[in-house]
């Protein structure tokens, strides 16, 4: 392993986190419309984890608020 590899290796990954949250925020506005500011802030301190969690639970859930406190 070198330092560029493991570089290489964050960026990818914070760029896929980044991806599946705009993802995410985008079928939220296409459903909601407006969404409301904590949506961001939500979205932007969420782990990739949680992130998939609320993309598997968009579906199932009738507001944002379930969505969002349930994980």
């Amino acid at each position: 392993k070198t330092l560029l590899s493991d570089r290489y290796r964050e960026g990818k990954a914070e760029g896929k986190v980044e991806g599946e949250a705009t993802l995410l925020r985008r079928m939220l506005e296409h459903r909601f419309k407006k969404l409301p500011n904590w949506v961001d802030d939500k979205l932007g301190a969420a782990t990739p984890a949680q992130l998939e969690q609320r993309g598997n639970r968009f579906v199932e859930e009738t507001s944002m608020r379930a969505l969002f406190d349930r994980g």
